[in-house]
């Protein structure tokens, strides 16, 4: 093989690795803001936050599109440094995201993860059940819509990767059900 062709096939490599780690996650999404303000603080203090650049995430509780705008309830989580909401039970509070134009709510549907940077432009109060809860309202520059992640067990990958000792055939309740127990 020639010197030009090993060349040729070296960059059609590198130009495939290039566009395989590619995302289409926002630039202003996957980058960590300088100043990071969590939820909770903003709704101690909310004066002193108005007009102020955030990124924040969590997931989506309500989505109610009115005439001109969408208004999304976000139960707030914590965000992994490229800005994906992390997966716990631990929250912030809650925020309301005002975004401009109509986003299908059986697409920003309950329990989904959501990220979205902004400026909070303010207030507002409205029930959750019977309790009076006062949500940030965050007038979106840049939101996103994350994939779930794909659930899957120790059963889904093959022999020597799944843990055998959590495999109900190995349990001396279930010995004799065993496909190897008569060999």
């Amino acid at each position: 093989m020639s010197h030009g062709c090993l060349k040729i096939i070296l960059m059609m490599c590198v130009s495939l690795l290039v566009t395989a780690c590619a995302s289409n996650v926002p630039k202003e999404i996957s980058t960590k803001p300088e100043a990071v303000i969590a939820v909770d603080t903003v709704r101690s203090n909310p004066d002193l936050y108005l007009g102020k650049k955030i990124r924040w995430g969590g997931e989506i509780a309500s989505v109610k599109p009115l005439a001109e705008v969408t208004m999304i309830e976000v139960v707030a989580r914590q965000l992994y440094s490229g800005g994906r909401p992390k997966e716990s039970d631990n929250t912030q509070g809650r925020f309301m995201v005002r975004a401009t134009g109509f986003l299908d709510p059986s697409v920003y549907e309950k329990g989904r993860q959501f990220t979205v940077t902004g400026s909070i432009a303010g207030f507002m109060e409205q029930a959750i059940e019977e309790y009076q809860y006062k949500y940030p309202v965050v007038t979106a520059d840049s939101y996103y819509l994350w994939e779930p992640v794909p659930q899957t067990s120790r059963y889904d990958y093959p022999y020597p990767w799944y843990d055998p000792w959590y495999d109900p055939w190995y349990s001396p309740f279930y010995g004799h059900y065993h496909p190897y127990y008569w060999r």
